[in-house]
């Protein structure tokens, strides 16, 4: 290891590159931030270029010591991360040089350097109740739900919706009455509403139709959210399938992202 003791010489033309929310800025390098500067030298073929370990304000970068333009320049890069590291957002600018941060022997730097306040995941949690006064019914949720995507804040991310019974279902698809009169017939001809047809109902029950016609139609459905609205596909629409209605039932809606 050889070390460089005047520091103000090392960082005179110095600039570093720093991970923010927006995206990476290029920031001038204050020789006063600097707690020591080594170098480990390994040359190319044609002698121009080296690779270079630098400690700044005790968190280790990896560099490129760029020679031959009359001027010293540095690229100080924080490290990948390692697998499970909880510090933020991992840096997205690949450099040819950063595998030999391993081999070196170089630690990462700590979670505050990647600011946790910046790119934290934000999470939100919203029900919505219903009291159907027919037994089956499909209604159509997505206004509900892009209005819980406009009170949560977040602009990128996943938006979950489920239903909170085992008699009800939420799915996607078009809005358009002859399909939704379509679904209720074949469902009605796969398990058709018959007390005594069915063995769950020997319970007490009466509702084992509606149990069998939610696990054909789903428990819930996951939509991306992008720039801050729910991002579908054509023609596409969230519903509330209820299959033993007149009685109160929830849906969950559950939003993570930033």
């Amino acid at each position: 290891m050889e070390t460089v003791k005047d520091k103000a010489d090392i960082t005179r033309y110095a600039l570093r590159f720093e991970p923010t929310y927006e995206g990476w800025k290029l920031v001038p390098l204050d020789p006063e931030d600097v707690a020591d500067v080594g170098v480990l030298s390994l040359p190319m073929r044609d002698g121009s270029t080296s690779v270079t370990h630098i400690s700044h304000s005790g968190q280790h970068r990896f560099s490129a010591y760029l020679r031959g333009l009359g001027v010293s320049l540095f690229l100080l890069m924080p490290h990948i991360p390692p697998r499970g590291y909880d510090g933020g957002r991992r840096p997205s600018l690949a450099l040819p040089w950063w595998g030999l941060a391993d081999g070196c022997g170089i630690p990462y730097p700590p979670r505050e350097h990647y600011g946790r306040k910046e790119v934290g995941m934000k999470s939100y949690r919203k029900e919505l109740w219903f009291n159907t006064p027919t037994r089956v019914a499909f209604i159509n949720i997505t206004p509900q739900v892009e209005e819980a995507v406009r009170e949560s804040g977040i602009k990128e991310g996943l938006c979950l919706v489920n239903a909170m019974h085992i008699t009800a279902s939420v799915f996607i698809n078009d809005d358009e009455e002859g399909l939704h009169q379509d679904f209720q017939e074949w469902l009605e001809g796969l398990a058709p509403y018959d007390p005594k047809r069915y063995r769950h109902n020997l319970t007490g029950e009466d509702n084992a139709d509606a149990h069998l016609k939610r696990q054909v139609m789903g428990r819930e459905v996951v939509v991306a959210i992008t720039d801050g609205k729910l991002d579908f596909g054509p023609w596409e629409q969230i519903f509330y399938g209820e299959f033993d209605g007149r009685r109160p039932k929830r849906v969950l809606i559950k939003i993570i992202g930033e």
